[in-house]
């Protein structure tokens, strides 16, 4: 309580609570992609290999085509996807065009089997 007050009025006012339940909430979708990432970065490497997302993509029966997957998320085209990219996959800010040229399923189907 006493972190929300933030002018320590001793009272919390609508915008400090809108603020508190905000930052909340943020703290909790940012757990669940912590979750999300950590179920597929296997050996714990702090990356995401084509062969862990290949397995990962046969336990939720989902056929695509990983090598376009893996070149529209990699940002620094070291062939993994880190924290930061899988991030960014998950909120939808990868490149428009190679994104155009994916199987938008796979987009889909992969949300609704991390049910995010």
């Amino acid at each position: 309580m006493q972190a929300a007050d933030v002018d320590n009025s001793g009272t919390i006012d609508y915008g400090e609570f809108v603020a508190a339940t905000l930052h909340m909430n943020k703290i909790e979708k940012e757990d669940h992609l912590f979750a999300a990432f950590s179920y597929f970065d296997k050996d714990g490497s702090g990356y995401i290999t084509a062969d862990e997302l290949q397995q990962a993509c046969e336990e939720f029966g989902i056929d695509a085509r990983l090598e376009e997957l893996i070149q529209d998320v990699d940002q620094d085209n070291d062939g993994r996807i880190d924290y930061s990219e899988f991030v960014a996959m998950m909120q939808g800010h990868t490149d428009v065009d190679a994104k155009k040229s994916l199987d938008n399923s796979f987009s889909i189907k992969f949300k609704e089997a991390l049910k995010l």
